[in-house]
């Protein structure tokens, strides 16, 4: 039996990095899933908030890869050419509200595309805190899409129940909730035998995540001010809203004597993981995510995670992994991290193995993966419709 050919179209691709977990969504799915599918990648020639083009990297041109083929381009303007190039099944849009998104569904409503299913994963684009955030432009776009019927026949791919409730206040198109295949990787306990000792009193904390203002950044800074103890807080990420890094900056200049806090750039996938284990907790406040890629990496790292309701891990606590608290609720967040700082060596080591233990039953299970697998197939046969 042949396999589907699947166009996926997205901002940014491998080797890109910066724009965080989107690249992460479809570099697992794709790892995964390359025996079953042909995948052919549209993406920018560059990374997230770069000016100049990837070295040594051909573009407006077909490459084969280990399992699929990538394509890099300049802008949105160069994706007509890409399409004429290749008889595809299936187009997977990785974002709602991406120009390179926007300009396939032009391209399709206009005729001036095969008429193939569309299948479009929004990343927690549509959730409350995405929204409220340029809100006004969102809201002419939305009200303008619909008008037009730009995503009129779109099949939706929601990574959790709250997201398919989301996508369903704007959408009536069908819906259909896969959780994000994981990584293949190893789950080694070793590793949190390598991380740093923790005496209660102390506390290491690290933030890892584009800097902008969905990421709340700002009130975890806030809280900090507020703990007593001796606390770290390091800060990787791309600075993405340059008035935002300039109000995080401000609340760290005004941090009590007892916090030492530090923005250290972004990182490189590669040393992600290795980085995060330099470190007791992953304080992680965000407005919202359709998944967490990022709290995964804490978890596998054995970080218990101090992060909002607003993302696809949910009861924390009761995997002794971390906690989960409603943003309105500081007082919660306040009581959980003076008990992160207030936590000896003992207690922390449990936790800190209940975290890895999570993100390996994570890791094993084989849901995410059957269940993308399915979509896809069923996507691209035509059986949620979409053409």
């Amino acid at each position: 039996m042949s396999k589907a050919t699947i166009l996926v179209v997205m901002d940014y691709y491998l080797p890109s990095y910066k724009a965080g977990g989107p690249i992460r969504s479809i570099s697992n799915m794709v790892g995964r899933l390359a025996a079953e599918f042909d995948f052919y990648i549209v993406a920018r020639d560059r990374d997230c908030d770069e000016t100049r083009p990837f070295a040594g990297i051909e573009t407006e041109r077909w490459l084969e890869r280990d399992g699929y083929h990538v394509r890099y381009v300049r802008g949105p303007a160069s994706l007509r050419q890409a399409f004429r190039e290749v008889s595809f099944d299936l187009v997977y849009l990785n974002s709602f509200f991406s120009s390179f998104a926007i300009t396939t569904l032009a391209l399709r409503r206009l005729g001036q595309m095969r008429r193939t299913p569309v299948l479009l994963a929004p990343r927690g684009e549509l959730s409350g805190g995405a929204l409220g955030l340029k809100r006004t432009k969102k809201r002419l776009f939305l009200t303008l899409a619909r008008w037009t019927g730009l995503h009129r026949g779109v099949i939706w791919q929601a990574s959790s129940e709250m997201e398919r409730q989301e996508i369903a206040a704007y959408s009536s198109g069908p819906a259909r909730v896969t959780p994000n295949i994981p990584a293949r990787v190893e789950v080694s306990p070793a590793d949190l035998e390598r991380k740093p000792p923790k005496q209660s009193g102390q506390a290491r904390f690290v933030f890892l995540s584009r800097l902008a203002r969905k990421k709340n950044l700002d009130f975890a800074l806030r809280l900090l001010a507020e703990i007593e103890g001796r606390v770290v807080f390091d800060i990787y990420g791309t600075p993405e809203d340059p008035q935002y890094v300039d109000l995080c900056t401000d609340l760290m200049d005004r941090l009590p004597d007892n916090v030492e806090a530090r923005f250290l750039g972004p990182i490189p996938p590669d040393s992600v993981h290795e980085t995060l284990l330099g470190y007791h907790f992953f304080l992680f406040p965000t407005l919202n995510e359709n998944f967490g890629h990022v709290i995964l990496e804490a978890l596998l790292a054995g970080l218990p995670v101090i992060t909002s309701d607003q993302t696809y891990w949910r009861d924390l606590e009761r995997s002794a992994a971390g906690w989960d608290i409603p943003l309105d609720n500081r007082g919660e967040f306040l009581r959980r991290l003076g008990q992160c700082v207030s936590l000896d060596a003992d207690g922390y080591r449990r936790i800190s193995a209940s975290a890895q233990g999570l993100a390996g039953d994570y890791l094993k299970d084989p849901r995410a993966a059957e269940g993308t697998n399915r979509l896809l197939r069923d996507a691209a046969a035509g059986r949620l419709g979409g053409s």
